[in-house]
């Protein structure tokens, strides 16, 4: 089977270009696959049919091709008569993060009993309740499969109160009579408790400073390797034998100068100086016993503090340092103006007491 540029590609690089192509080529061939159905129809839907089932859509091994997959799906419906079902190796090469209307348009012409599996094989996942949403008019059934994971999860309330839930209150009669269902459910149990007051932590972050790369000469030692441990952890290598070196693999890793700012602060437990902060790229940071090398077995990764090793003791100060954060690590304290000169007294006009 050909299309008018020649023969096509294997059917695994067919799916590797429908994903990744540029626009038009993957426009030329959803044409050509359009193409195959004018030629032969049975062949066409056999050989989409195969493609389908090497993908699955995103339950497959390689779920980046299921952009792919979808285009096939499209060029398949494109070749089929009016109300003509798609074929059933549609059904779990589907996906949800497509176009809304088109994805609509699709399940539209899947038969009712296999959309209804489509959406229980997907809710199955625990993944796809949110995708599913916006479509449950065409499987309310659906529902009731969501709001019970919800319901054994303990999270119905949340889910109840989903945007796609409120949206389709009242338009639709069977999705209406499960929610009547569970919202008397919901309406039976206790009101959750409130939730526990946030913790207070035990430490105080304070005098933060800025380190640029040409600050690092003027550090002590201490603070060198501190530098040196930090910025190591920040570039894939993990390590720099200094600030040059380590703006030399940013800008291996495509970043800049710029992003080789550090902020510095110490972290006090009452008037105790207990740990040196080093913080990189606004969210990432280690801690370091004050004034000395030693790391504290806690690091910032992404905002989330995490403990280097699974102690419980690091565990605990970990949750405490994150509960002492009282605002940005990245922040600086706004810079104080300088003071005005006093005022010239004149001599001819000294000053009244």
């Amino acid at each position: 089977m050909t299309s008018r540029k020649g023969a096509l590609p294997s059917d695994d690089e067919l799916l590797e270009r429908l994903t990744w192509g540029p626009e038009d080529e993957r426009a030329r061939i959803v044409g050509a696959i359009v193409g195959w159905f004018a030629e032969d129809r049975a062949r066409a839907s056999a050989r989409v049919g195969a493609m389908l089932q090497r993908v699955r859509g995103l339950r497959s091994g390689a779920p980046l091709r299921a952009k792919g997959a979808f285009a096939c799906i499209v060029a398949l419906a494109e070749g089929l008569g009016p109300g003509e079902p798609l074929p059933p190796e549609c059904d779990l090469a589907l996906t949800f993060h497509e176009d809304a209307a088109v994805v609509r348009s699709l399940l539209q012409r899947v038969p009712p009993p296999r959309r209804a599996a489509m959406f229980e094989a997907w809710l199955a996942e625990g993944s796809w309740s949110r995708y599913l949403v916006p479509y449950l008019d065409l499987a309310p059934s659906a529902a009731t499969a969501i709001l019970e994971q919800a319901q054994a999860k303990g999270e119905l309330r949340e889910v109840l109160a989903w945007e796609g839930f409120a949206k389709r209150r009242g338009t639709i009669p069977a999705l209406d009579a499960v929610l009547a269902r569970f919202d008397a459910a919901l309406g039976a149990e206790p009101p959750p408790p409130p939730p526990p007051p946030p913790r207070v932590g035990s430490f105080r972050f304070v005098d933060p400073v800025r380190v640029l790369p040409g600050d690092f000469d003027g550090l002590d030692p201490v603070a060198r390797s501190q530098y040196l441990q930090i910025a190591g952890s920040y570039v894939e290598s993990g390590e720099v034998t200094g600030p040059r070196d380590f703006v030399r693999q940013l800008k291996k890793e495509e970043l800049d100068e710029g992003d080789a700012e550090l902020r510095r602060w110490k972290v006090l437990r009452g008037d105790e100086h207990v740990h040196d902060l080093w913080v990189v790229w606004v969210e990432n940071a280690l801690f370091f016993r004050a004034g000395t090398e030693d790391r504290s077995g806690v690091s910032v990764i992404q905002g989330r503090y995490l403990a280097e090793r699974d102690e419980p003791a690091l565990v605990e100060l970990a949750e405490d340092l994150a509960a002492s954060e009282r605002e940005s690590l990245w922040a600086l304290p706004p810079a104080k103006k300088s003071a005005k000169a006093p005022a010239k007294k004149s001599a001819k006009a000294p000053a009244k007491k």
